[in-house]
């Protein structure tokens, strides 16, 4: 499947993240540092199948890391792509809908556990094992 970028071409700027190193379920993550409120893009058509988007705080204590929102999409290859840190009420899909590849799903923040606003992406195998992810374009 072709997975596309979630931000802006122009706005790429990936950071590391050394979090995502000693977390497995992280490998392969990318954060994305962007100004808050750029418009995230769904990577392949999918369907929503999770969403928080409550919280509105920045925290530097990993203790928090759940309080967080973000969105997740299951594509037809049954892979997993998931949107963290995103903007307070900012998600613009429903539990259930169809999206299409490259349909803003919601806003970039800095909520949950982050250090400052980004984009912190993953694609995940159905059994959640984090895998590297190859962008088109």
């Amino acid at each position: 499947m072709k997975y596309s970028l979630p931000v802006p071409k122009k706005m790429v700027d990936i950071r590391p993240a050394p979090f995502h190193k000693t977390h497995r379920s992280m490998k392969h993550c990318i954060d994305f540092a962007l100004p808050i409120g750029t418009p995230v893009r769904a990577v392949a058509n999918g369907v929503v199948i999770s969403k928080e988007s409550i919280f509105y705080k920045t925290y530097t204590d990993k203790r928090f890391a759940n309080r967080t929102n973000y969105v997740e999409i299951r594509h037809s290859d049954g892979r997993i792509s998931l949107y963290v840190h995103l903007k307070c009420c900012s998600i613009r899909v429903r539990l259930g809908q169809k999206v299409r590849r490259g349909q803003i799903i919601a806003l970039s923040g800095n909520t949950g556990y982050a250090t400052y606003p980004h984009l912190h992406f993953g694609l995940y195998e159905k059994n959640w094992e984090n895998i590297p992810v190859k962008f088109t374009g």
